[in-house]
């Protein structure tokens, strides 16, 4: 992080915003995390298509200390909201990497669990 930087770091909210989960990346061993839903992204809409879906991307932030690395098919187990029902995200790009975090737009897998 550069010294001009105020942001405030991605720990900080965990504890607060935070939902327990369990990632899995291609070919790794689960690891326990506490990843942070945010805002999701609505998908660019092709000009000209009068009968289209625009479904938003979910997206989670993801701490660079617990996944350094979050590669596209990353398994990600998680409830929307604390103490909801845990289900399974794949991992189908990345929004965009921060200093300390993550932010890794998933798909729900068929399945769950």
């Amino acid at each position: 992080m550069a010294a001009s930087d105020i942001r405030p770091p991605f720990a900080i909210f965990q504890p607060t915003l935070g939902v327990d989960a369990v990632v899995t990346v291609p070919g790794g061993s689960p690891v326990a995390a506490v990843v942070i839903w945010v805002a999701p992204v609505p998908q660019d809409m092709p000009l000209g298509e009068d009968f289209s879906r625009e479904d938003p991307r979910r997206v989670l932030a993801i701490a660079r200390a617990d996944v350094p690395l979050v590669p596209t098919g990353t398994v990600i187990e998680a409830p929307e909201s604390a103490g909801g029902e845990t289900l399974t995200w794949r991992v189908d790009g990345i929004e965009r990497v921060e200093y300390d975090h993550v932010r890794a737009m998933v798909l729900e897998t068929e399945g769950a669990s």
